[in-house]
């Protein structure tokens, strides 16, 4: 054989194309990378569950509760300083750790702890402190090393200092509605800082969270649909724990009453939220897909399986203020799709939500509800429990014309009620009950439009399309559910939301000739079409 036969270039028969070889390769290779990617995001989410289940059982066994402060502080170490060194290596596994304490949290404690007394609050607070752990490393990384951002952490160190500061009282109300005043402005902060790729774990882990998240949902609504609450509870050997005391089994939907199940012992109500958003999340990506002309089989499959599952759990729950979170995330995202800014259809979403709530409540109680319910929101509640919501609202915005202040952390809502239990239906409606912003404006006033605001504008040019939705549906329903601000939902719905930013901006004929303000400082369409990671590589 010559050299010249080997450089010879072979013939191809006449009517035969040449394979071609680049995109032969790249498709192998992202294959590769694909299969590459659903295994390492499986390990995470396994090792964030096993992660999970260390930072109840080593407290529960090695600190229990009867040594009190010195039990609370080596719990306390423990959980947290396992969570930053796991956040410093991999943050993802701390995120999926946090979700999985939050869904998992009365389970674990029937596993390792039974009816062995009372359950400490480093314990039944761990998931708050995993986001603690994960808070506290991003603000590090790309907050205090980044001049840029320091202004954010300022923000949030004097939002903390309101909070402790304006307080009703150094007691148990005060520390539960600290704890709920400060973890969704907190988290909100570590979306807005964080790379969604590499701190929060991108598209394909989040697909697979979601995923694991809407399992435990179903299989747990399903095992206590099929064996019933007492014998489920006595199952798991939670039968005695005193967070299930109080959980909401019946609701009143257009006057007929409905049972109540969800998820692993947790609250009904509860499940049936992030249940919602794991249902808007699986429609927003099908939804995207299909406008990207990226519909792939597994987008399908993950989309068909978390919508049907989470609407499952809904169903099961019987959460009506699901199917308004839902409709106000597709509204958010269908004005972002056809050219509306994100602070517009962020805003839009809200007022549709607002709306239909008491068009809703106007329709079951008759059309005298609106005038009576202004003028005596808590005289007009009661029959139809979304009344009660609507009460709750309105007593935190009248209360800024009485308190513009606010009459302190801790001075009211559903947690005031839970430790008062003396309280009237009237004194704690008219605190803010039942609606986590009417709760925050009753106890911080005026401070609290002040904050939201602030972290409204921060943290929306932030977001994508998709996280913007998601977010427009999470504050809607603040509107009308104290929970929302609780971290069992919260972090899920938060964390959720940082991971739909992520995705890569979409370019259609309603963006490519405008001035889009995207993470960095907007202005220019190339950076404002760019990730946040490409912005501060730059």
């Amino acid at each position: 054989m010559t050299m010249n036969s080997v450089l010879k270039p072979r013939r191809i028969p006449r009517g035969v194309e040449a394979a071609p070889v680049d995109s032969v390769d790249e498709s192998r290779r992202t294959a590769s990378n694909d299969r590459t990617g659903v295994m390492w995001s499986l390990f995470r989410i396994t090792i964030g569950l096993v992660t999970t289940m260390i930072i109840f059982a080593v407290p529960l066994c090695v600190f229990p509760s009867r040594f009190g402060l010195i039990s609370a502080a080596f719990a306390l170490l423990f959980i947290l300083g396992l969570g930053v060194v796991i956040a410093m290596v991999d943050m993802p596994t701390v995120v999926a750790s946090a979700v999985s304490a939050a869904l998992l949290q009365n389970t674990l404690l029937g596993l390792f702890h039974g009816n062995d007394g009372e359950v400490g609050i480093v314990v039944n607070e761990a998931k708050t402190i995993l986001v603690a752990a994960v808070a506290l490393v991003v603000f590090y990384r790309h907050g205090w090393r980044s001049r840029g951002n320091r202004w954010l952490l300022a923000i949030l160190a004097v939002y903390a200092v309101v909070l402790v500061v304006h307080n009703a009282g150094f007691n148990s109300s005060f520390v539960a509605n600290a704890r709920n005043f400060a973890l969704p402005i907190a988290l909100l902060v570590v979306i807005a800082l964080s790379d969604p790729v590499r701190d929060l774990g991108g598209q394909l882990y989040s697909q697979w969270l979601v995923g694991v998240t809407a399992a435990i949902l179903l299989v747990g609504s399903l095992g206590e649909l099929s064996m019933g609450t007492e014998a489920w509870r006595h199952f798991l050997h939670a039968d005695a724990l005193p967070g299930l005391n109080s959980l909401s089994e019946t609701t009143v939907f257009a006057g007929f009453e409905l049972s109540r199940v969800g998820g692993f012992l947790m609250e009904p109500v509860t499940a049936g939220y992030v249940a919602t958003f794991v249902v808007l999340h699986g429609a927003i990506i099908f939804m995207r897909a299909v406008r990207t002309r990226q519909c792939t089989r597994g987008i399908v499959l993950f989309s068909f399986f978390v919508v049907v599952s989470g609407f499952s759990v809904i169903i099961l729950a019987s959460t009506k203020n699901s199917l308004l979170m839902i409709a106000a995330g597709v509204v958010s995202y269908v004005f972002s799709c056809v050219g509306w800014s994100k602070l517009w259809a962020f805003i839009c979403s809200i007022a549709f939500g607002i709306g239909a709530t008491f068009a809703y409540t106007t329709a079951v109680q008759g059309i005298g509800y609106i005038p009576a319910a202004l003028a005596d929101p808590v005289g007009a509640s009661g029959g139809e429990s979304t009344s009660i919501h609507n009460a709750g609202l309105l007593s935190g915005i009248y209360s800024l014309a009485s308190s513009p202040l606010g009459h302190g952390v801790g001075s009211g809502g559903n947690f005031y009620r839970l430790y008062n239990p003396d309280i009237s239906p009237r004194d704690w409606l008219g605190s803010g009950g039942e609606s986590a912003v009417g709760t925050y404006l009753y106890q911080l006033g005026l401070l609290a439009v002040l904050f939201l605001s602030v972290m409204t504008f921060v943290v929306l040019p932030r977001l994508t399309e998709e996280a913007t939705a998601v977010l427009a549906a999470f504050a809607t329903a603040s509107f009308f559910a104290e929970s929302l601000f609780g971290a069992p939902v919260a972090i899920p719905a938060l964390f959720f939301i940082g991971l739909l930013c992520g995705l890569a901006p979409v370019r259609t004929a309603t963006t490519a000739g405008k001035k889009i303000f995207w993470a960095g400082g907007g202005g220019k369409n190339d950076s404002a079409l760019r990730p946040r990671s490409a912005i501060r590589s730059r």
